[in-house]
């Protein structure tokens, strides 16, 4: 094998889990993204560790969520320091020391800071706040390939022990805190980047709103349709904004050949015609 070597792994993880909490963010059963890595040094797993956290911040960045390279304990796993992205929510079991100016974050298990301190990296002031975990990595170094006798020839036909890491993202944890940030007093609002659909259709006129549909479809607009037939108008509206779809859609003889559409994080909905809203979803 060539070195180095990374390889994912997307999987159902289940624990015994006496706190549970919130439905998502702390559970039985989740599904967790993770990562692993093989290096013949520790600057390779070094570089490669910081090039996965960028890659992680990034991702976080552009499904809406702003956070923290937070420094850690390496809990059962490893002696070493390892860092947790962190989403700083009153609702959060975490509780973490930042600066309000750079980008030094401690854990509290590991913090040397207290709330009001100077930042031991500039001038900045040491804030405080709960936070929420969503992913984390970890440098192993050699002590598993040890362990188990994982070693590889170098380039000088000498025997090398791995270096490992390890990297993950829970992804159901992640969902959690989308909505644990993302809602308001009538239900969950979804960033469009990760949102099941783009749009949620409403059908007061059925035929006019299955014409709708198939267009939308036909666009390549991902659609949930709301077709029921026993639902009041009243419910429909209201289930809309506790699913929480991005664009709400309403098809009804009061709005014509025209359909009414309303973002669902703004108050007026405008109306538009067929192909105008296409051309705003796609």
């Amino acid at each position: 094998l060539d070195f180095p070597i990374s390889a994912y792994h997307f999987s159902n993880k289940f624990r015994i889990e006496p706190r549970a909490k919130s439905v998502f963010l702390r559970c039985r059963e989740f599904i967790m993204k993770d990562l692993y890595s093989a290096h013949l040094t520790g600057e390779e797993l070094d570089e490669f560790y910081w090039k996965v956290a960028t890659a992680y911040k990034l991702i976080f960045e552009r499904i809406g969520l702003d956070t923290k390279v937070v420094e850690s304990g390496g809990g059962v796993f490893t002696e070493n320091i390892t860092h947790e992205f962190q989403v700083l929510c009153e609702s959060g079991e975490d509780v973490i020391y930042y600066c309000e100016k750079c980008d030094f974050a401690q854990n509290k298990e590991i913090a040397k800071v207290k709330e009001g301190d100077k930042c031991p990296n500039c001038e900045g002031k040491v804030k405080v706040s709960n936070g929420i975990e969503i992913g984390n990595i970890f440098r192993f170094g050699t002590v598993y390939s040890e362990k188990m006798n994982t070693f590889a020839i170098d380039k000088n036909g000498k025997k090398q022990f791995v270096h490992l890491g390890s990297y993950g993202i829970g992804i159901t944890r992640l969902m959690g805190t989308l909505v644990e940030i993302g809602n308001d007093d009538k239900g969950i609002i979804w960033p469009e980047s990760i949102a099941p659909f783009k749009a949620h259709l409403i059908g007061l006129d059925k035929e006019m709103a299955d014409k709708v549909y198939t267009e939308l479809i036909k666009a390549g607009v991902e659609v949930l349709y709301d077709d029921r037939e026993a639902a009041s108008p009243g419910e429909k509206l209201a289930d809309c904004d506790l699913i929480g779809i991005p664009y709400r859609l309403v098809v009804s003889q009061k709005s014509g050949d025209k359909i009414e559409l309303k973002k669902r994080t703004e108050d007026n909905p405008e109306l538009l015609t067929l192909e105008e809203t296409i051309k705003k979803l796609q």
